[in-house]
């Protein structure tokens, strides 16, 4: 048996294209949808667009909302209700994107021949690509709107009843899946459809996709960063910058080949393989690989058998991004790098109609579809000439700028789709030629059509009459035949026997001009609105059709080479189904209480006295772990209940593997003592480490101690306290320069415990100058968490507040020289060429000096390189610093480990020598923690570690700071609002928050920045966590002005980032190991309240609301007239209707078992006592109800 599968019906759904042939047109004219967001959407959205504005997901500062322009619908608040049998308000809770994709598939299944009956309780499978992508769903614009329609949305707004509705409306029996991998969705649906049918878990398969852009905001917020500005996809031009939105639906139906051709099926292609892969570990999760697009495309040939040089066009994903272009044309490359001569045609059909998303993959397969059925290779729209970078000449691609008629017999098609996590797909398709069997004959057929309304008739008469006029090449039999065969059959049906298809278009032009036509042996009808122009006749055929809904194509004389022919679809009836935003959102929605959520951009982490804990360690059983060759300075006299466990420390440095048992040994004396308190003791520095081989002893002493003793605590499932003393490590004002700040990097890893290992309570300890040994104890017993620090017998304790730096124009200095030289660590990074950037934009007139890990191709080749890159992302990277030195900045790369003394050296002395004296150093490399501290080894926390303390040690040492400008250290916020698997990153960075110090007198300006996920570039986006959580991500923008602030200003530490109070999970900012000012308390306590108060209000509101609804109700119970009143009501909230006959079941008029549950919650609020679900099911009608809620109050 062949493995091949036909797809043998075909729709779509765009912004001003309804049906195939408009979207041939579109594609072989070089047209493209983009337009401006529609004027009607952004008045239906105004007052939801003002609530965005100011909840924060658009800019509060900007006084205008901005869309992107696009591919957008003039409407998609229309829907067909009557025809899917949708109560008017399911409908309106429903998902348009949902609802268009049943219009969609219904019009494929059309194409297809297989409606209704010839559908029906089949085991025909369903596989849609979807995703449910925040702030793009219709629920979130429901729950903003009304929260309490989340019970009657549920089945609308779910992803999985993308598919399952479409098996439960069809009463389909195969597998029902929505996919979800990005971009590459659909495809990989219609791989799996595939792959479903050759399996024989279905013998049909329906495959679709939908995508609706609710709010295209043109924000920062809402931005990801690879939109087109313009709303032009411009693949492979020399002007791509970015993939515009598309908007739309397509659907395909698939069925094995063999099986299309018997049942003379109407076969556009065949699928003749396919491949699915993953890019597997890469430099970031979100960029494509071209290896992998390479294997993937020859997995799909060979799962085709079929050569590649057969392939004559290949649809790309082709998203005209300055990363995905180059990847995917240097994927073509080596997918045909054993094909060296041979090269076929590439295009995009996101030119045309914008990117859908998870869509795009079934718009790129119907487009690819067509191509194989008119054998003509349309041209790519948007395109001038080809971005260099692709190096196309040298490639196997040839970019279409015409219609390429195909001469061959048999040919093939590829279509790519790559989803934005990695997951690749790749179909193969072959063209399908007929035979021909369009024989004259002279005999007469049945023309039937039928519809749910008298309107949709009359237009379905107009769409056949200019269907005739625009195809005068039809054959009448397979015409009459699919007329017959191809469609549902509906109460108002019009039908008529013919001779020929000018006869036809004849008397359809006739009873669309209310012309008189009367022959009653030819014609049929029971529609109101035309019956009027034409007699009834007697034909037993129609007759039959008309009475009984049967058409029995044995007594309609058609040869068995009759086969199914593209006609016009159903005309639907479509009427506004959609929830409005109130007009009065400020009470409904938001109660006025977000005009302080305008949060500073800036931050400050402060130290403030607080009270000591009051003792109680009397009874508590502990060790203090010290050093053995040192006297404990403090509670001498205070050890009756507290063991001392010495720690020899040459023994402990000398390798890793004695520093780990000495370790286990410890953990088990304590686990063995039951011991419930540990004071880490061994941090006893007091003064500046000499040199840098002392600093480095320090670091492996005191915290990769702590390190390897918390892991095994952690590992041993131990519960206990955890208190670290140290000395003179913690800054606690600004003017403060402590003396061992490389013990401040403990801080920051016990604040990571909490988030990792609740069960292991931590603190830390800072002493410096007088203290009373019974206020320490106290505080190490006391049940107290966090940094706590004492300064002459003061307590102090870590608090976060709001900070706004004064305008600068009063400030310092510019702190940009002419001629100047700054060194910048991670300067070819994403933050690190922001910075040149900004640099470069005060001054062109200096030296850039960027120090990097990885080394990059040679200065004098990056024009070459960029023309030819063997990387598309370094190649992207070049650019950016090709544009930076074309602004006339001097450039300077150098490699080395920053880590390493020798290497850093090296460079300096190269710097000082070649460059000159530098002015500046801006430290940003640094490297992710990526495990929990229980699966980190000792080497991995040490990868994290070198680069932050050993790599700004080594630094000021040959730079000293009291000789430059400035130092500006990245740190992290981390360091305070830590996330689990951050314990190296944290430590690491709170160094660097420590050393900070703005003192003009020493000449001294090292300054600190915890920064915030950012956006657009950095860390964060390579790792995929730049997205807003208590805080917002920042953008480069507001990380430059951080940048420019701190460096005018005296302030040697900041926060960058704004607390984003709308989160919804901002109360556990609280959480942390850290006060937060009375200030950000009370913002967050209003936030709080506002959402319960919000609650109770609408909850207040609700019989009102009821009360107020107008319901027409017959057949009503006298006896329980008031109740029969309030359950229509409640069915009318749910269901739409404003009229009811009291006998109604409510299964029949749409309901279901979720929108009960919206009944049953209106019925139980009103009546302030429960009705149960299985009551309000036993009783289905109003009347019923009303009886059984009657006797319940009886």
């Amino acid at each position: 048996m062949s493995n091949d599968i036909a797809i043998i019906g075909m729709s779509v759904n765009l912004p001003g294209i309804s049906n195939l042939k408009d979207l041939w047109t579109l594609l072989k004219n070089k047209e493209t949808l983009v337009r401006k967001f529609p004027d009607g959407r952004i008045k239906d959205y105004e007052s939801y667009f003002k609530y965005l504005k100011q909840i924060g997901i658009h800019e509060p500062d900007s006084d205008t909302i901005e869309f992107y322009d696009g591919c957008y619908f003039d409407n998609v608040k229309k829907f067909d209700s009557d025809f899917f049998s949708f109560s008017p308000k399911i409908a309106s809770v429903t998902d348009p994107q949902q609802r268009l994709l049943l219009k969609t598939v219904y019009m494929a299944l059309e194409d297809s021949g297989y409606v209704n009956d010839k559908i029906e309780n089949t085991d025909t499978g369903v596989f849609i690509g979807f995703a449910a992508n925040p702030g793009n769903m219709y629920s979130d614009y429901l729950y903003r709107v009304d929260y309490s329609l989340s019970q009657v949305s549920l089945t609308g707004v779910i992803p999985s009843m993308f598919a399952n509705r479409l098996s439960y409306i069809f009463n389909l029996h195969g597998p029902s899946t929505v996919l979800d991998c990005a971009c590459s969705s659909s495809l990989v649906a219609v791989h799996n459809a595939k792959n479903a049918i050759l399996a024989g878990e279905c013998s049909m398969a329906i495959v679709a996709g939908s995508r609706i852009v609710y709010t295209p905001l043109n924000s920062q917020t809402s931005s990801i960063g690879i939109e087109s500005p313009d709303g032009f996809t411009r693949t492979f031009d020399v002007n791509a910058n970015g993939t515009g939105y598309g908007e739309g639906s397509g659907a395909i139906i698939l069925k094995r080949l063999d099986e299309a051709v018997r049942d003379g099926d109407n076969i556009y292609a065949v699928i003749k393989g396919s491949a699915v892969n993953h890019d597997g570990h890469k430099d970031s999760i979100t960029t494509p690989e071209s290896k992998s697009q390479a294997i993937l495309l020859n997995q799909a040939w060979k799962n085709a058998e079929i050569d590649p040089r057969s392939v004559k066009y290949i649809e790309a994903h082709g998203t005209a991004t300055r990363i995905g272009d180059p990847i995917e044309v240097e994927g073509l490359r080596q997918a045909f790098k054993d094909y060296e001569d041979y090269k076929c045609y590439v295009g995009t059909i996101k030119t045309n109609i914008g990117h859908l998303y998870e869509g795009s993959g079934i718009m790129a397969i119907i487009k690819s579809a067509l191509i194989a059925k008119n054998r003509m290779i349309p041209p790519i729209a948007n395109f001038e000439q080809p971005n260099p970078i692709l190096n196309i000449p040298d490639s196997p691609v040839i970019i279409p700028t015409e219609n390429i008629p195909i001469q061959e017999d048999k040919f093939h098609l590829g279509i790519s789709a790559f989803g934005l996590g990695g997951t690749n797909c790749h179909i193969v398709l072959e063209n399908y030629d007929f035979e021909d069997t369009n024989t004259s004959d002279d005999s007469n057929y049945y023309f039937t059509i039928s519809s749910k309304t008298d309107t949709s008739l009359v237009k379905l008469i107009q769409s056949y009459r200019n269907f005739i006029l625009d195809n005068k090449d039809l054959n009448l039999r397979d015409f009459c035949y699919s007329t017959n065969y191809s469609r549902g059959y509906y109460d108002i049906k019009f039908g008529l026997k013919i001779s020929s298809l000018s006869e036809l278009e004849s008397i359809l032009s006739d009873i669309l001009n209310e012309s008189s036509y009367e022959n009653e042996y030819t014609y049929i009808t029971n529609s109101k609105l035309i019956k009027k122009s034409l007699n009834e006749c007697n034909d037993a055929i129609l007759n039959t059709w008309i009475e009984k809904n049967i058409l029995k194509l044995d007594d309609l004389n058609y040869s068995k080479n009759a086969r199914k022919i593209t006609l016009p679809n159903y005309e639907f009836e479509e009427k506004e189904n959609w929830i409005e935003f109130p007009k009065d959102y400020q009470i409904t929605c938001l109660k006025n209480t977000y005009s302080f959520t305008n949060s500073t951009l800036t931050n400050e982490i402060v130290f403030v006295p607080c009270e000591y804990s009051d003792p109680n360690y009397s009874k508590n059983k502990a060790v203090i772990i010290k050093d053995s060759e040192n006297e404990l300075s403090f509670a001498k006299d205070k050890l009756n209940n507290i063991s001392i466990y010495d720690i020899n420390v040459s023994d402990l440095l000398k390798d890793e593997e004695s520093q780990i048992e000495i370790v286990k040994q410890l953990v088990e004396f304590v686990k063995d003592n039951s011991i419930e308190n540990i004071i880490f003791a061994l941090a006893d520095e007091k003064t500046k480490a000499v040199s840098y081989d002392e600093f480095k002893k320090r670091i492996r002493k005191n915290l990769y101690t702590l390190f390897l003793l918390s892991k095994e605590i952690i590992l041993t499932g131990l519960n206990l306290s955890l208190s670290v003393l140290t000395e003179n490590s913690i800054k606690v004002k600004d003017s403060d320069i402590p003396e061992v700040p490389e013990n401040a990097s403990l801080a920051g890893f016990l604040k990571v415990i909490q988030r990792e290992y609740p069960s292991l309570k931590t603190k830390m300890i800072d002493l410096s100058g007088s203290y009373n040994s019974d206020s320490v104890l106290a505080e190490i017993f006391s049940d107290r968490e966090g940094l706590y620090c004492i300064r002459n017998n003061t307590l102090y304790h870590e608090e976060f507040k709001e900070y706004t730096f004064k305008n600068n124009a009063n400030e310092s200095k510019e702190y940009i020289k002419n001629n100047g030289v700054y060194l910048i660590t991670g300067g070819t990074g994403g933050i690190g060429l922001e910075v040149c950037k900004h640099f470069a934009s005060i001054n062109n007139n200096i030296s850039l000096v960027l120090v990097n890990r990885t080394k990059l191709p040679d200065i004098s080749t990056w024009q070459d390189y960029v023309k030819n890159p063997e990387n598309p992302k370094v190649a992207v990277k070049i650019q950016q610093l090709l544009d930076l030195k074309n602004t006339g900045v001097k450039l300077y790369l150098y490699n080395c480990d920053i880590s390493e003394e020798e290497q850093v050296k090296a460079i300096i002395s190269k710097v000082n020598n070649e460059v000159g004296k530098i002015n500046g150093v801006v430290h940003a490399a640094g490297v992710p923690g990526k495990s929990i501290i229980q699966n980190k080894s000792l080497n991995e926390f040490d990868s994290v570690i070198r680069p932050k303390m050993l790599g700004s040690y080594i630094l000021e040492k040959l730079v000293p700071p009291a000789e430059v400008d400035f130092y500006l250290y990245f740190s992290s916020v981390a360091t305070t609002f830590p996330s689990a698997g951050q314990s190296d990153y944290a430590a690491g960075n709170y160094y660097l928050d420590t050393i900070a110090i703005n003192d003009s007198e020493k000449n001294l300006r090292k300054v600190t920045c915890d920064w915030v996920a950012w956006k657009e570039v950095g860390m964060a986006v390579d790792y995929n966590t730049n997205f807003d959580t208590t805080f917002k991500a920042i953008t480069n923008s507001e990380g430059i002005q951080v940048i420019d602030d701190i460096l005018r200003s005296n302030k040697p530490r900041i926060f960058g980032g704004r607390i984003y109070y709308e989160s919804d999970i901002i109360q556990f900012l609280r959480d942390f190991q850290i006060n937060l000012s009375d200030n950000i308390e009370e913002k967050i306590t209003t936030m709080l309240h506002t959402k319960e108060d919000v609650s109770a209000k609408k909850y207040l509101e609700h019989k009102k609301k009821i009360d107020a609804i107008q319901v027409d109700v017959t057949s009503g119970n006298d006896e329980f007239k008031e109740l029969v009143i309030l359950v229509a009501r409640c069915w009318s909230n749910c269901l739409g209707f404003s009229e009811f006959d009291a006998n109604d079941d409510f299964l029949e008029c749409g309901g279901d078992s979720i929108s009960a549950l919206s009944i049953v919650s209106d019925l139980s609020i009103y009546l302030g006592e429960e009705v149960s679900l299985s009551s309000f099911m036993l009783h289905s009608t109003i009347n019923s109800l009303a009886k059984y809620i009657g006797g319940l109050k009886k």
